[in-house]
């Protein structure tokens, strides 16, 4: 689909076209889709779309930083919906997906029939903060030297800014190795055992160093919006039936702001199980296909 400013993204629909509708929202920010993504999901009981934001996956140009930004992603969302002729759909979304779907759901709760959020990440000053700036070391302190490890003093007032910057230089080693070490540092804590081995395998398909640029990008950002935005707006958004899936031992997106965005929704179900941050996770790929189907219940399917 041809948006705007020579982007194109990359759209998959998937399942039956009379089940319920779901967009789903990958993370990162620039992640892209996967196969596995559909693993979530009965085909006979859902219509799926799935769609690569802005420079992520099969998405043109790939890797653009250009008119490449939060409000961008919601506008592409929207015209999706619009393509589609869908007047309501549920939004699936973990992590960054997470907050991409409260965000669209408070700018456009009109075409949100419910959300199923995993892993969600705020967004905020308090949540980056953590991760971006040593919080982590309370419990992965072996990580968080090796990251903090390549940013001279004077630089670690913003680590990420840092990392970013060597991310755009002229020397490809130079780019490589910041890119890789900001997507390791991640990786080390997002399940709940994971040795050097594991985490390599991750960077053995797809291109970290495109990720990385665009994951950095974003938070230097701020993501694009005002520090608390999603709960300085929740009240918006009260009343849509949403299920939030959190591990309990997420070093990524600490359980706390899962806790405190089902305290502030009336009709949100809650359940925090034994996990990282990442959707594979056993218990926590149990407990979304279970809020799946509780899901279908609610809406008599």
């Amino acid at each position: 689909m041809k948006v705007e400013d020579g982007h194109q993204v990359y759209i998959e629909s998937y399942g039956n076209i009379d089940g319920v509708p779901v967009l789903f929202l990958h993370g990162g920010p620039g992640l892209g889709c996967k196969d596995t993504d559909k693993d979530f999901f009965n085909p006979e009981k859902f219509y799926l779309i799935f769609f690569d934001q802005r420079g992520a996956g099969k998405s043109l140009p790939y890797g653009s930083l250009k008119a490449n930004t939060t409000q961008h992603l919601l506008d592409d969302i929207l015209r999706i919906l619009d393509y589609y002729e869908l007047d309501k759909v549920v939004l699936f979304g973990g992590s960054w997906g997470s907050t991409l779907a409260l965000l669209f759901a408070i700018a456009h709760p009109e075409r949100v029939s419910g959300m199923v959020l995993r892993g969600f990440f705020p967004a905020n000053r308090r949540c980056t903060d953590y991760f971006e700036k040593g919080g982590t070391q309370l419990f992965f302190p072996e990580a968080w030297e090796r990251y903090i490890g390549l940013v001279p003093d004077l630089e670690r007032v913003n680590p990420t800014a840092y990392y970013f910057k060597m991310m755009q230089s002229e020397d490809a080693t130079v780019r490589k190795r910041y890119a890789y070490e900001y997507q390791r540092y991640g990786a080390a804590m997002m399940k709940l055992e994971i040795g050097d081995a594991a985490i390599e395998t991750l960077f053995e398909t797809g291109d970290f160093e495109t990720k990385a640029r665009i994951q950095a990008y974003y938070s230097i950002n701020h993501f694009f919006i005002p520090d608390e935005y999603i709960f300085d707006n929740i009240a918006a958004i009260k009343t849509i039936p949403t299920w939030i899936i959190h591990g309990r031992y997420d070093m990524i997106c600490p359980p706390i702001y899962a806790y405190e965005l089902y305290h502030q929704l009336s009709n949100a179900h809650l359940k925090m199980v034994l996990g990282g941050h990442i959707a594979s996770d056993p218990n926590i790929k149990t407990a979304l296909q279970e809020a799946l189907n509780e899901l279908l219940q609610y809406f008599g399917k």
